[in-house]
Protein backbone atom coordinates (compact mmCIF):
# COMPACT_ATOMS: atom_id res chain seq x y z
CA UNK A 1 0.00 0.00 0.00
CA UNK A 2 1.12 3.34 -1.00
CA UNK A 3 1.55 6.00 1.89
CA UNK A 4 0.38 9.77 1.85
CA UNK A 5 4.33 10.45 2.11
CA UNK A 6 5.34 8.03 -1.37
CA UNK A 7 2.63 10.25 -2.63
CA UNK A 8 4.27 13.19 -1.76
CA UNK A 9 7.37 12.51 -3.18
CA UNK A 10 5.99 11.19 -6.12
CA UNK A 11 4.02 14.70 -6.49
CA UNK A 12 7.42 16.19 -6.10
CA UNK A 13 8.90 14.36 -8.59
CA UNK A 14 5.97 14.77 -11.26
CA UNK A 15 6.41 18.21 -10.39
CA UNK A 16 9.92 18.32 -11.00
CA UNK A 17 10.51 19.93 -7.62
CA UNK A 18 13.36 19.20 -5.20
CA UNK A 19 13.00 18.47 -1.38
CA UNK A 20 14.78 22.22 -1.40
CA UNK A 21 12.11 23.43 -3.85
CA UNK A 22 8.91 22.36 -2.07
CA UNK A 23 10.41 23.35 1.51
CA UNK A 24 10.58 26.70 -0.29
CA UNK A 25 6.85 26.75 -1.57
CA UNK A 26 6.24 25.12 2.30
CA UNK A 27 8.08 27.97 3.84
CA UNK A 28 9.91 24.81 5.82
CA UNK A 29 13.27 22.88 5.46
CA UNK A 30 14.47 20.13 3.29
CA UNK A 31 14.45 17.88 6.43
CA UNK A 32 10.65 18.59 7.03
CA UNK A 33 9.93 17.82 3.18
CA UNK A 34 12.03 14.37 3.76
CA UNK A 35 10.27 13.74 7.26
CA UNK A 36 6.54 14.28 5.62
CA UNK A 37 8.03 12.04 2.69
CA UNK A 38 9.09 9.23 4.97
CA UNK A 39 5.80 9.51 6.84
CA UNK A 40 7.26 10.56 9.85
CA UNK A 41 5.29 13.34 9.78
CA UNK A 42 1.51 14.80 8.08
CA UNK A 43 1.40 17.76 6.78
CA UNK A 44 -1.43 20.13 8.14
CA UNK A 45 -4.32 21.08 6.85
CA UNK A 46 -3.28 24.53 5.57
CA UNK A 47 -0.34 23.47 3.80
CA UNK A 48 -1.91 20.17 2.04
CA UNK A 49 -4.75 22.47 1.13
CA UNK A 50 -1.91 24.86 -0.84
CA UNK A 51 -0.33 22.54 -2.30
CA UNK A 52 -3.82 20.81 -3.91
CA UNK A 53 -5.09 24.30 -4.87
CA UNK A 54 -1.74 25.42 -6.51
CA UNK A 55 -0.51 22.38 -8.18
CA UNK A 56 -4.31 21.54 -8.82
CA UNK A 57 -3.67 18.20 -7.30
CA UNK A 58 -6.76 15.71 -6.41
CA UNK A 59 -7.15 16.29 -3.02
CA UNK A 60 -8.16 12.53 -3.02
CA UNK A 61 -5.44 10.74 -4.49
CA UNK A 62 -3.08 12.86 -2.31
CA UNK A 63 -4.95 11.83 0.87
CA UNK A 64 -6.21 8.24 0.40
CA UNK A 65 -4.35 7.28 -3.57
CA UNK A 66 -8.50 7.63 -4.73
CA UNK A 67 -8.48 8.90 -8.62
CA UNK A 68 -5.69 10.13 -10.37
CA UNK A 69 -2.89 12.82 -9.03
CA UNK A 70 -4.20 16.03 -10.95
CA UNK A 71 -7.78 17.31 -11.20
CA UNK A 72 -7.71 17.44 -14.79
CA UNK A 73 -4.80 18.22 -16.95
CA UNK A 74 -2.73 21.33 -16.16
CA UNK A 75 -2.15 23.43 -18.71
CA UNK A 76 0.53 26.26 -19.38
CA UNK A 77 -0.02 29.47 -18.34
CA UNK A 78 1.29 30.93 -21.67
CA UNK A 79 -0.61 28.26 -23.63
CA UNK A 80 -4.24 29.85 -21.90
CA UNK A 81 -2.90 33.20 -22.28
CA UNK A 82 -2.64 32.54 -26.15
CA UNK A 83 -6.27 30.49 -26.62
CA UNK A 84 -7.59 33.31 -24.70
CA UNK A 85 -6.61 35.73 -27.51
CA UNK A 86 -7.35 33.56 -30.52
CA UNK A 87 -10.18 33.70 -29.02
CA UNK A 88 -10.79 37.48 -28.46
CA UNK A 89 -9.47 37.67 -32.37
CA UNK A 90 -11.98 35.38 -33.51
CA UNK A 91 -14.93 36.95 -31.86
CA UNK A 92 -13.81 40.67 -32.91
CA UNK A 93 -13.51 39.04 -36.65
CA UNK A 94 -17.29 38.04 -36.55
CA UNK A 95 -18.18 41.23 -35.16
CA UNK A 96 -16.86 42.79 -38.03
CA UNK A 97 -18.03 40.36 -40.49
CA UNK A 98 -22.10 40.89 -38.47
CA UNK A 99 -21.62 36.80 -37.92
Amino acid sequence: MVTQGERLKDLRRELKLTQDGLGDFFNVSKQVVSNLEADRILLNNEKLVSLCENFNVNISWLLCGKGTMFNEPMEDTKEKEMKKWFNEMVREEFKKRGL
